[in-house]
């Protein structure tokens, strides 16, 4: 399996595990822990919170996962950010999948937030990744692929969710710590991949290193060609500053891109869908 479809299908793998597995497996084992430690059931409040917290805190951490994305890209590089995300993972797939045998709710709602936080990653170096190491005659299949394989890792979820997978009651520790597949898939593979050739040139200054993974990537006969265009790339961006979000809507060049691009975004959120597939085992 490709480096690149791995990566995509990690952060929704988790999601369509997380939609398709039985909510009620997950209540009872909060309800029956609680009972141990307190000898008492726990109110349909206060469960309704606990079940509420699991859910939502994976939003959480991806919102926490996007924030830092960006700037881990730079200090650690592409490759280097998407290899140490999966320390999220494996840590995330350990908690949740120790959570059952060890009584401890509170290990499911950290392993969603840490889970969240590569989710949220993957999401921001992964295109920024297949961006700049692809060919420029394939970087807009390359970026429809991501759409396309988180799809393919919500029907992986949810295929293993089913009964005769992992969604019987005995086996949601086991389901929810199949996150940690991809992670493992991607410390297999990613190695082999070479670092971003844009990265090593704008980012580092290795000129070198930039040649040698444009041979890698493009092999000879396009090397040159890519590396012209990451140096006219450079010499634009000489004096340039990064504008902060705010300062983009008074960019009257990009304002009407960035408004589509919100708008788009937010009816996707907001058409209700997430509602449904959030309580639809209610």
């Amino acid at each position: 399996m490709p480096e690149e479809s791995v990566d995509e299908c990690k952060p929704l793998l988790t999601k369509g595990i997380k939609e398709s597995q039985r909510s009620k497996y997950v209540q009872a084992f909060i309800n029956r822990t609680w009972n141990e430690r307190y000898q008492a059931n726990i109110s349909e409040s206060a469960l309704t919170l606990l079940w509420s917290t699991i859910v939502s805190i994976f939003t959480l951490g991806g919102l926490l996962g996007v924030s830092i994305g960006g700037t881990l890209s730079v200090k650690l590089g592409r490759k280097g950010t998407l290899l140490t995300n999966n320390f999220f993972s494996l840590t995330a797939a350990l908690l949740m999948g120790l959570s059952s045998s060890v009584r401890s709710f509170e290990l499911l709602i950290i392993g969603r937030f840490l889970i969240g936080i590569n989710a949220g990653i993957g999401l921001c170096v992964e295109p920024m990744f297949l961006g700049e190491i692809s060919p420029t005659a394939f970087r807009g299949a390359l970026g429809s692929g991501t759409s396309i394989f988180l799809t393919v890792g919500i029907l992986s979820g949810q295929v293993m969710g089913l009964d005769e997978v992992l969604g019987k009651e005995e086996f949601w520790p086991y389901l929810l710590s199949t996150t940690c597949i991809p992670a493992i898939l991607q410390l297999l593979i990613l190695p082999w991949f070479p670092e971003s050739p844009r990265y090593l040139f704008i980012d580092k200054g290795d000129e070198e290193g930039c040649k040698k993974a444009l041979r890698q990537l493009h092999g000879l006969a396009d090397c040159d060609s890519s590396l012209e265009d990451i140096q006219k790339e450079k010499s634009n961006l000489a004096g340039f500053r990064a504008k902060k979000p705010w300062e983009l809507f008074a960019d009257r060049s990009v304002r009407w891109q960035l408004l589509t691009i919100i708008v788009i975004n937010m009816a996707q959120q907001l058409n209700g869908v997430n509602a449904v597939r959030l309580t639809y085992t209610q």
